[in-house]
């Protein structure tokens, strides 16, 4: 028994790995699946930050991109909102709106919110989408 997803059923429990930008560091998708792993988490706030996300989503999203046939969970980055923003106000400020992060202390910034957050995961194509989340201390 599990979660029926389009890429397979995760079964219970299930440990899932941090590709956080896409890919695991030193690991090629042929080891990943050699090595029995039955998902991956993909973060989606890196994503946005390592600006991957049109280049993935014209891949056909995470799957091709990674070259996997496996669930993949793409998380909101509200964990980041955490410990990049909460830990350190410098770098942004959380809001009822959202969460706005100030790139490597330039002007800019990224603003991410329970719409975007959630389109911008519909682009990468993950099986598992989260919710924009406000993670406690």
């Amino acid at each position: 028994m599990g979660l029926k997803t389009k890429h397979g059923t995760i079964k219970y429990p299930a440990f899932f790995p941090d590709a956080t930008h896409a890919y695991i560091k030193g690991i090629s998708s042929r080891d990943i699946l050699a090595s029995g792993t039955t998902g991956l988490v993909v973060n989606t706030y890196h994503a946005i930050i390592d600006k991957t996300v049109d280049v993935i989503e014209k891949c056909g999203g995470l799957h091709k991109f990674m070259g996997l046939n496996i669930p993949i969970i793409t998380d909101s980055g509200g964990f980041q909102a955490m410990s990049l923003v909460r830990r350190s106000p410098g770098n942004g400020k959380i809001t009822r709106d959202g969460i706005k992060f100030k790139m490597d202390g330039s002007r800019k910034s990224i603003t991410l919110t329970p719409e975007n957050c959630i389109q911008t995961q519909a682009k990468l194509g993950g099986d598992i989408m989260m919710c924009l989340d406000d993670c406690t201390d």
